[in-house]
């Protein structure tokens, strides 16, 4: 009624698995000795925060009311703010240190997705104008700008989790 509106949400969680998928790549070093495998799922994510709210022009458009706020009436603008923490990954060594015919070891005592990649945050927004016509002015059309990312925050995917050989 006053013309905005905020939610806000955080999230706290723990996932913890013994495999992800049975792709190549997270597959387990040791197929024999599952406690070895035990560790954060490749989803895992520990916190994450998400802000979202609506700002409406406080300017009333009807006829007969002054020229600027004819012009200024019907905006509003809607930031999402987004923050969480990196994904884990495992740190590989590049060889073959157990002659499995696969390259997917981690160095010694290092256990499965103990790496944690970088955090994630962006900023979106939307900008709106509703343009109303009619006797009544029930009729209307909106025009919508969007922007994504709108600090051009570099976000990483991935990291290399490759040692290049490094066993300990």
């Amino acid at each position: 009624s006053r013309g905005y509106q905020m939610i806000a949400s955080y999230t706290y969680g723990k996932t913890i698995d013994d495999v992800t998928d049975l792709n190549f790549v997270q597959a387990p070093q040791d197929p024999n000795n599952s406690r070895a495998e035990r560790g954060l799922s490749a989803y895992n994510v520990n916190h994450r925060l998400s802000v979202a709210s609506l700002f409406e022009s406080p300017f009333d458009g009807s006829a007969g009311k002054p020229f600027y706020q004819r012009v200024l009436a019907d905006f509003y603008f809607s930031p999402i703010a987004t923050v969480r923490s990196g994904f884990p990954f495992n740190i590989l060594t590049g060889v073959d240190i157990n002659q499995d015919n696969n390259n997917n070891d981690r160095p010694f005592a290092v256990g499965r997705n103990t790496g944690i990649g970088p955090g994630f945050f962006a900023v979106d927004m939307r900008l709106g104008r509703r343009f109303r016509f009619g006797a009544d002015g029930q009729r209307s059309v909106e025009t919508i700008l969007d922007a994504f990312n709108l600090f051009n925050r570099v976000n990483y995917k991935d990291v290399n989790n490759n040692t290049g050989g490094v066993l300990y």
